[in-house]
């Protein structure tokens, strides 16, 4: 059994066993709390975030079989669950700033000088529409594939495309930027 199919099967038993949950919890909970931040961007709406999918996944019984990568459906999960958490707070999509200050350190220096200045980055996407920004985070700053992206926020591939063009043409715009460059500096944010 793989750590995917591992995955799959400790959801269903998250409810009955609590080592399931903690080892769900220790593989998953930095990219649960990244996603997080990166729709809320706020620290403590990513933490209460992290603690609700957690807290779900542990509280109800789920009877789910491996159809699609693991990550993608825990994506969904938490991507549903931050909407909710910044619904319930006030605070859907507040600025980039917490976010910011995170993901500069994952960069590495001399591509964040050269390549592009990323807090001009977070401001860009902050003045994107919900959709395109919440795309355009899941295809090149998360790393999921056009179709992974398309599964996690229910809508077609087709779709996708078309957020991320228009996405892509507002950065450009917003940064004074080529198509190349920033696809060039996104996929540096990838981890």
């Amino acid at each position: 059994m793989n750590e995917t199919e591992d995955d799959w099967a400790l959801v269903n038993k998250a409810a009955i066993d609590k080592q399931a949950i903690k080892m769900l919890f220790e593989r998953h909970k930095d990219y649960v709390y990244r996603l997080a931040c990166g729709f809320l961007s706020d620290q403590a709406l990513a933490e209460d975030t992290v603690q609700s999918v957690f807290l779900k996944l542990q509280e109800k019984e789920f009877n789910l079989k491996p159809e699609a990568k693991f990550t993608t459906w825990l994506y969904q999960f938490a991507l549903n669950t931050a909407r909710e958490v910044g619904r319930n707070r006030g605070h859907l999509f507040p600025p980039f700033d917490q976010q910011v200050k995170h993901n500069t350190e994952e960069i590495k220096d001399d591509i964040a000088k050269d390549v592009i200045n990323f807090r001009d980055l977070s401001r860009a996407l902050s003045e994107l529409p919900h959709r395109q920004r919440e795309i355009f985070i899941l295809r090149y700053l998360e790393g999921f594939s056009t179709r992974e992206t398309a599964e996690i926020v229910g809508c077609k591939e087709g779709t996708v495309k078309v957020h991320l063009s228009r996405a892509t043409n507002t950065i450009e715009k917003k940064l004074n930027i080529s198509n190349n460059l920033i696809m060039s500096s996104t996929s540096t944010l990838v981890t």
